[in-house]
Parts: C-alpha cells; structure tokens; sequence
C-alpha cells in the first residue's frame, strides 16, 4: 500500500486525482490477488467498487470536482495551430498588431519561426 501511495502522489502532493488513482489502483490489485486466489467473492466486490467510482466520475460534472480544494488541474499547453490561425488572419486582414503577437507566440514555442514568416503585406 505504501507503494502505492508513493506512486499516486509522485512529483506532487496528494490531490482529489491524487486518491482516485490511488483508489483504482488498489481495487485493481485487490481484484487481480483476489482472482488469483481464486476468491471470487473478493473479487467481485473490487469489481463493484471500481464500477461505483467509475459511475460517480460519469455522473458528477467535473466543474463540481475543480471546485474541490484538493482538485489539481495541470496546465495544458495550447495547440500551436490556434496561434497559426491567429497569424494567418491577422496577416490577410491586415491587422500589424494582431500579426506581431502571433508571431510572437508562435516564435516563443519554436525559435526562428519569425525570421522565416513572409508577410503578406
């Protein structure tokens, strides 16, 4: 269990998916040594256990868990193409100001993307 515990909170303190994982980590073990075993009893309850878990996560709406203190939500960084997007309508439209974040933007993520940018103005 301890290592269990280790492997759920690795790199963070615990969070709300911090426990879920540790929580469906456990139930698939005890479900798998259970089975092993041959104790078919055990077994069925992880089963169930897992099966509420998973129902609860289906039902309850994650706005309701990021309300949660313990909810850890790592950033996700942005698509590039959305930037890329940004520069090419800027560009056609003929807004400079627009133009230059993209670029900016684009040119943070992937050095000398600027430099090779033909304007079309």
């Amino acid at each position: 269990m301890a290592q269990l515990f280790a492997r759920a909170t690795e790199g963070f303190g615990p969070s709300l998916q911090d426990y879920a994982r540790l929580t469906v980590d456990g139930l698939a073990h005890t479900y798998a040594a259970a089975y092993a075993e041959g104790d078919h009893g055990i077994a069925v309850r992880a089963l169930r256990e897992l099966r509420a878990l998973l129902q609860f996560y289906a039902l309850v709406p994650v706005d309701r868990l990021r309300a949660h203190a313990g909810w850890h939500e790592p950033p996700v960084p942005r698509d590039p193409i959305f930037d890329l997007e940004r520069l090419l309508l800027a560009s056609v439209a003929g807004s400079t100001a627009e133009e230059a974040a993209a670029l900016a933007a684009l040119d943070a993520r992937h050095p000398g993307f600027a430099a090779d940018w033909p304007s079309f103005q």
